[in-house]
């Protein structure tokens, strides 16, 4: 039987009984009849290939279904949908995948181009195609993978949507007389049919293979062991994803070098990873990966839903972003779940979910929008650090904050403190305090404390506090830089300074570089671009992040290598804005860009860490 004759008989058994064994048949009879695929025609914004599209649809050939799905989206996104609005009528299983290929590999991606996706669910809802359900559920699940934006959650939705809308068909035996012509059809292609079998039991094996990999990782997640089998397992199958997995744990056991970090940014940086390696998780949000898996997951509410109870939470240590906009439902049911026991740490947790909650709250670091009572941090027994937030510079009553004995980490944003409220915390060990503080009051709060981390939104005057055990202390600069001197004077054990300056104010380095005991920090750092590491010492660097060639961030970055005083580091070294491995990098600085710089403080040694 010829290739063309199998095609249009399929596409009547198709088009009877919307079986799938007739859609395999179409696609096998087009490759057959089509070996080399025909040129793309009307592919393009112009009138003349609009005006050739439509011809090419007019013809009605069969065989040109793929192109003319494949050119639907060479034009406006309108266009594109207009174009599918017309191959729907086509009533062919080639739309079907045509379709989804296109889902697979958007032409579009912004705002705009919502019409064409609506279009596409609404032809793949229309088809009548019992594939298109599971399809739309998987590309649901990833589609942050694809599109790595709001727009990919816009998409998600719609898929989702689209698929719960649809109903759950499993194709039955066909009515004899159509069995008859599906097995006739099968026999010309003997090929293709056994090597789509051979395709199914690969599939089956590798993903029930995976299957058993991932549980013995969720049963223990802490245990390196059984995610390194799975990544020499992956590796030997050359998907990137076991490399990953591998270097992610060398990372964390902390036998990362140079060379393996920029290897892991890369592939944590690429999109399709995030949304893939972190799938199902990532249909629910943000997801962040430690030792391969999610261990961090930024909530994205619309779609929050979805990954309740999932299994993959047990590799979760951390969730982010409780805010209003998460149904409380939801939040409660997650929550609760036996599969999110592994939890760490709950941040952004609004007094509505925290009271709905039942039972004790095992987590030892917990982020609350409100300043908890007496009674609410009763429930958190195990809690060692605390974030508690009031409005801006609200005086609240600190009565309830007592009975923390166990606490060593109290962060307190925007409220105004009128009252100790460090008194139920002896242990306390770092603390934040975004509100302004009265001298007299900050002293009598931590006077004999053994604080050994201090951040204020401001710089206390000199002599307000001193603290012999302090070891780090971050300032947020609202003027000029605070006296190194008297920071000494009062925190004599300081090795790590952190002055919050943005931008960079390389006016206020000489003052800072000046001060003879710079030299017993560890780490200097004025703003998020520089920092000092070890100044004075034979291994003393200045560190300089660069996140863009934008020309007034390059001229303050030369100016404060400008400013370094000769002998206070040994080199200069420029990494990226971020030390995150999940940030994207960007481009390299240009070769003009690190000639300026090292043209700032000429003789003094300018590296390059790109990782």
């Amino acid at each position: 039987m010829e290739p063309i004759h199998a095609l249009q008989q399929a596409l009547d058994g198709w088009r009877e009984t919307r079986h799938p064994r007739f859609a395999r048949v179409v696609e096998w009879a087009t490759a057959r009849a089509l070996p080399t695929p025909r040129a793309l025609i009307g592919h393009g914004k112009k009138k003349t290939d609009v005006a050739a599209w439509q011809e090419l649809y007019e013809r009605r050939d069969v065989l040109d279904v793929p192109r003319l799905v494949a050119a639907a989206g060479g034009g406006t996104s309108q266009m594109a949908a207009d174009r599918l609005g017309l191959l729907a009528k086509l009533d062919d299983p080639r739309v079907v995948s045509g379709v989804l290929g296109l889902l697979e590999a958007p032409p579009y991606r912004a705002k705009t181009a919502t019409p064409f996706f609506r279009a596409c669910a609404r032809v793949l809802a229309e088809s009548g195609d019992p594939r298109v359900r599971p399809a739309l559920v998987d590309l649901a699940g990833r589609y942050k993978s694809i599109i790595d934006s709001s727009m990919g959650n816009d998409v998600a939705i719609l898929l989702r949507r689209t698929a719960d809308s649809l109903d759950e068909v499993e194709p039955g035996p066909l009515p004899p007389p159509w069995e008859d012509t599906a097995r006739r059809l099968e026999e010309h292609f003997e090929a293709e049919l056994a090597q789509a079998g051979r395709d199914q039991a690969t599939r089956r094996s590798a993903a029930q293979s995976d299957d058993a990999f991932l549980d013995a990782i969720y049963a223990a997640p802490d245990d390196d062991a059984p995610r390194l089998v799975f990544a020499d397992t992956l590796i030997e199958r050359g998907e990137a994803r076991g490399e990953f997995i591998a270097l992610q744990v060398r990372h964390a056991r902390g036998q990362a070098t140079p060379e393996s970090l920029a290897r892991e940014r890369e592939l944590a940086s690429n999109p399709k990873h995030r949304g893939a390696w972190g799938h199902p998780l990532s249909e629910g949000g943000l997801c962040r990966f430690h030792r391969g898996f999610t261990e961090e997951l930024v909530i994205e509410p619309r779609t929050f839903k979805q990954i309740v109870g999932q299994p993959a939470l047990r590799t979760v240590k951390r969730v982010h972003r409780f805010g209003p906009s998460v149904p409380l439902k939801h939040a409660k049911a997650f929550l609760e779940h036996p599969n999110a026991r592994h939890l760490t740490e709950v941040e952004s947790l609004p007094a509505n979910v925290f009271d709905a909650l039942e039972g004790e709250l095992t987590w030892p670091e917990v982020g609350l929008t409100f300043m908890p009572t007496r009674a609410q941090l009763a429930r958190l027994p195990n809690l060692k650090r605390l974030k508690a937030h009031a409005a801006w510079n609200e005086p609240f009553d600190a009565a309830g904050l007592v009975g923390l004995e166990r606490l060593e980490a109290f962060e307190c944003t925007g409220a105004s403190a009128q009252t100790d409220i460090l008194s139920g915390m002896p242990n306390l060990r770092s603390l934040s305090l975004a509100g302004r503080v009265e001298k007299p009051l900050l002293a009598a709060m931590l006077a004999g404390r053994k604080l050994q981390k201090l951040a204020l939104m401001w710089t206390p005057p000199a002599g307000a506090v001193r603290l012999e055990s302090l070891e780090e202390l971050t300032l947020t600069l609202q003027g000029d830089a605070p006296s190194l001197g008297a920071l000494f004077d009062d925190f004599p054990r300081l090795n790590a300074l952190t002055l919050n300056s943005h931008p960079l104010r390389p006016e206020l380095l000489p003052s800072l570089f000046s001060e003879p005991r710079v030299r017993q920090l560890e780490l200097l750092r004025v703003g998020h671009r520089f920092a000092l590491r070890r100044p004075g010492r034979s291994d003393g660097e200045a560190e300089v992040r660069m996140f863009s060639a934008y020309e007034p961030e390059i001229a303050l970055t030369v100016k404060a290598i400008a400013a370094l005083p000769d002998g206070l580091v040994r080199r200069v070294v420029m990494r990226p804005a971020s030390a995150d491995v999940h940030s994207p990098t960007g481009p390299l600085p240009s070769e003009e860009v690190q000639a300026r710089l090292r043209g700032a403080k000429p003789g003094l040694p300018l590296d390059i860490e790109w990782w």
